[in-house]
């Protein structure tokens, strides 16, 4: 187990979470370092819960922060949705159980679902992802 470091938005300290898996911990440091806006949520959401980053929570975090790059008219925000739904497809196929548990437990399942109107955002995502979230929905909806 290892403890997520904050980066640096705590001055280049690291503040000290709760207990997380190594794998999580690295693909969180890959997502942060790759889309400077998450680095942003990162360093709220360390803030708001007193230095600790939970994953999962983190992960509804990115997820809403998706909801409203989908629900932009901006160019530039659609294009930094299509890369993000890249990275998280690449990373949920390539990554150990734990890394695709907390891309499908912290960020699927914060994406909304049918009949809402943000449930076209699945079309974005790749094929293991799509595939994976119309599994979580067909089981709920049963």
């Amino acid at each position: 187990m290892r403890r997520i470091p904050s980066g640096p938005l705590a001055g280049g300290k690291a503040i000290q979470s709760g207990p997380v898996d190594s794998n999580q911990a690295a693909f969180v440091d890959r997502l942060c370092n790759s889309f400077p806006a998450l680095e942003r949520l990162r360093g709220e959401h360390l803030r708001e819960d007193f230095g600790e980053l939970l994953p999962h929570l983190f992960l509804g975090d990115v997820a809403r922060h998706a909801i409203s790059l989908f629900g932009s008219t901006n160019e530039l925000a659609r294009q930094e949705l299509r890369r993000l739904c890249d990275f998280l497809e690449r990373e949920y196929t390539s990554g150990t159980d734990s890394v695709r548990d907390l891309i499908a437990l912290g960020f699927l399942e914060n994406l909304a679902g049918p009949p809402e109107p943000y449930w076209r955002i699945r079309t974005l995502l790749g094929s293991e992802l799509r595939k994976a979230i119309e599994e979580m929905w067909d089981s709920a909806e049963r």
